[in-house]
């Protein structure tokens, strides 16, 4: 799997490079009034795809989002479900063409995210009210590739970090069991393609599609929450690695063109499978426990309200 997941970044990168080597050997046999010419035709091919998407230079994306997120055990017989409420806000720098460095990488992109929701567990009883907080900034760079005078095709690569903190403590279940608060945290890189097309009717349309390559997870359970009968006795807190799973995400971006604002509205779905833990062991002066964090999946399905300008 592993190897697997290199060969996909491979893949890109090797794209952008072949990219750059294919546009320095065009252009080898070309005289100075010959190369004029070639980068005025150039650049007449994709005046239209870049005026109608995002320009060169600067970028900025703001709003709301809502979804709905389904998180599940599936070997324990739990879940979670609610509605999250959040913002977001992105950012995207395409360099010219002008620039030596455009000709491999042209697109530098940073996005981050903020989601507040609330959760009704199901497991061992039931409880409602949940708070959960999800924190996800991102980074990636790609390369444009102009199809047609009507779209363009950006593969990139990046690195990305996801928070979640589950406010479980304090509250007990319909069946007397006491909760308590959980900390995760991934990082992972994610690979994706960006696919643009013309506006029709002053709309823009951008499809998304994006395969996240999970790096590494922490899993803290605070489990000195959690009453051990004994007066004065705490359990330890519990940490768990994850080293395997993976992300699917993608977007459909709607875009009306202003004059000098645009307005999104973007439907969206991400989806997380990670793998059960190692079992991992966590001491006091009152004893030692073991524990592990199961296999898991987590899904959302949401859309985002935006401007750019």
């Amino acid at each position: 799997m592993l190897y697997l997941r290199w060969m996909i970044v491979s893949f890109f990168l090797a794209c952008a490079a072949l990219a750059a080597d294919a546009a320095r050997a065009d252009n080898s046999y070309l005289n100075e009034e010959d190369e004029e010419t070639f980068e005025r035709l150039m650049t007449e091919k994709g005046s239209r795809i870049n005026d109608s998407a995002d320009d060169n230079g600067h970028q900025l994306e703001a709003g709301t989002q809502i979804s709905q997120i389904t998180y599940r055990e599936p070997g324990e017989g739990m879940s979670s479900k609610g509605m999250a409420y959040g913002l977001f806000g992105v950012y995207n720098y395409r360099m010219p063409g002008e620039y030596f460095a455009a000709r491999i990488l042209n697109v530098y992109h940073f996005d981050l995210s903020f989601d507040f929701g609330q959760m009704e567990y199901t497991g061992s009883g039931q409880v409602d009210d949940i708070v959960d907080v999800i924190i996800e900034p991102r980074i990636w760079v790609g390369k444009d590739f102009i199809l047609a005078q009507d779209s363009r095709f950006t593969p990139y690569v990046g690195l990305g970090y996801r928070y979640l903190m589950d406010n479980f403590g304090g509250k007990i279940t319909s069946t007397g069991h006491y909760g308590y608060d959980r900390r995760s945290q991934y990082l992972y890189i994610p690979v994706g393609i960006e696919w643009a097309l013309v506006p029709a009717y002053g709309w823009e349309l951008k499809l998304n599609g994006e395969y996240d390559l999970f790096l590494h997870g922490w899993q803290t359970s605070y489990l000195h929450q959690v009453p051990t009968g004994t007066p004065g006795e705490i359990y330890p807190d519990l940490n768990n690695d994850q080293t395997r799973g993976y992300g699917l995400r993608g977007s459909v971006d709607l875009i009306k063109k202003g004059d000098k604002i645009n307005y999104l509205v973007s439907p969206y779905v991400r989806y997380w499978n990670i793998s059960q833990s190692k079992v991992q062991t966590a001491s006091n002066q009152f004893g030692t426990i073991e524990g592990y964090e199961p296999a898991n999946t987590s899904l959302a399905i949401g859309a985002r309200l935006g401007v750019q300008f």
